[in-house]
């Protein structure tokens, strides 16, 4: 072959090869564009479709499946804080307190955005085994039988504890929701492990506001901020979180943020849950969080009640940005009981009364009552559907007893099958 003729097919074939690979790329490029049946890592993600949606209130679930009225919680891409700062999914744990925003779906709740609230942090002051009690911050904090009572390891995992294992000096964190006439109901309570004490937190509404002397009240607590960092805007009426120290009657605040308003969204759903109170059946009303709920068009499934733990979906009201008008209110769980106890016992049920309404777990026959919590599935059920050989979870109290002298269980969890 001659040289010229050499030179031209070379030519030639490298031509072909170029609209080749350009033919190939085209065709890809097309694929992607179309949706075609090329490779589904081509395809860019379809956005997330659904509700919008603002919640407040209490998570429920588990620790691995964290739910939200009953539906569960997504978490991925979502921007969480806990009391403003930084935080990861792993803190989405039941009983912890939030607001947040996202898109309701078929297959739950999918955060864009949440921040994780505790009502209070410092040490334990005082203890009121019979009552179900601490005090924190001169703040009395409740216990009952829904309440997640926690210990951090340095690992930043967690093992349950006793109302009975908390003691006087312990630090600790408080999830929950605001009493009427002061003091917190307890959802989550978390002591801290040893050496990671931090600086006394408390929440509240700001009243009584004074610009000049840089002070305020939160409830009847006097806080002095002179010294600290203002995050935010402080006006008579704002929800705020505040850090520092108490001395003698004064908390000196290092840090105050103002809260931002998540809670009252401006379009969209609207969800909360927690104990209510100030119940007027009256004019249906009650107050949940930090809303007062209007019920008086809504679907009520269950009894309402003081104190009883509620789910309530609604919108705001038109005209009054602190009030949700409900369409739907339902009674997870009426009946909390007292939630001490100094005692746990897990295993098989080896014996049941159905008129002593007592059971046998081990070597303990426990006693119970219209108090006791029962649950199963983060759901209440009666003593009558419990049966023989069911694996049950007792919390209970030594210092409580019938007169058979047995031990009166505040809450049994039976567990699902293999659980």
């Amino acid at each position: 072959m001659n040289p010229q003729a050499l030179i031209t097919r070379t030519t030639q074939g490298r031509f072909a090869f170029v609209v080749a690979v350009g033919l190939i790329l085209a065709g890809l490029l097309s694929l992607s564009a179309c949706g075609g049946s090329g490779s589904s890592s081509m395809a860019a993600p379809a956005p997330a479709t659904g509700t919008a949606v603002t919640i407040s209130g209490t998570l429920s679930g588990t620790a691995a499946a964290p739910q939200f009225n009953q539906q569960p919680i997504q978490a991925a891409g979502a921007t969480l804080t806990l009391n403003g700062k930084p935080a990861t999914a792993s803190r989405l744990q039941p009983g912890v307190s939030l607001v947040g925003k996202g898109l309701r779906t078929s297959q739950g709740i999918t955060l864009q955005s949440a921040d994780l609230r505790t009502e209070l942090k410092g040490l334990i002051t005082a203890i009121s085994p019979g009552a179900a009690t601490f005090t924190v911050l001169d703040t009395v904090v409740t216990v009952n039988a829904l309440t997640r009572l926690e210990q951090e390891l340095a690992d930043h995992s967690s093992t349950s504890l006793a109302f009975a294992d908390l003691a006087v000096g312990d630090f600790v964190s408080v999830f929950g929701t605001p009493q009427t006439g002061g003091g917190i109901l307890a959802t989550r309570v978390e002591r801290e492990a040893a050496g990671e004490i931090e600086n006394p937190e408390l929440r509240g509404v700001v009243s009584s506001l004074d610009a000049t002397a840089k002070t305020f009240l939160l409830g009847t607590r006097l806080v002095s901020y002179g010294s600290a960092t203002v995050v935010g805007t402080l006006a008579e009426g704002a929800r705020v979180e505040v850090e520092g120290s108490l001395s003698g009657t004064t908390f000196t605040a290092t840090r105050v943020r103002v809260e931002d308003g998540m809670e009252h969204g401006e379009e969209g759903e609207l969800e909360v849950s927690g104990a209510l109170s100030n119940l007027d059946a009256t004019a249906k009303t009650f107050t949940l969080q930090t809303f007062k709920v209007d019920y008086s068009a809504a679907m009520v499934e269950g009894t309402l009640a003081e104190g009883a733990m509620v789910e309530a979906e609604g919108a705001l009201s038109a005209t009054d940005p602190t009030v949700l008008v409900a369409t739907k209110v339902e009674v997870r769980f009426p009946n909390m009981g007292n939630g001490a106890s100094d005692q746990k016992a897990e295993g098989p049920i080896s014996a049941l009364s159905s008129a002593g309404l007592t059971l046998t777990v081990g070597s303990t026959v426990f006693w119970t009552d219209a108090q006791t919590l029962i649950l199963l599935h983060d759901a209440s059920i009666r003593f009558d559907q419990l049966v023989l050989g069911d694996r049950v979870e007792v919390r209970a109290l030594s210092t409580r007893t019938n007169a058979s002298g047995q031990p009166y269980a505040s809450r049994i969890e039976r567990k699902a099958s293999g659980g």
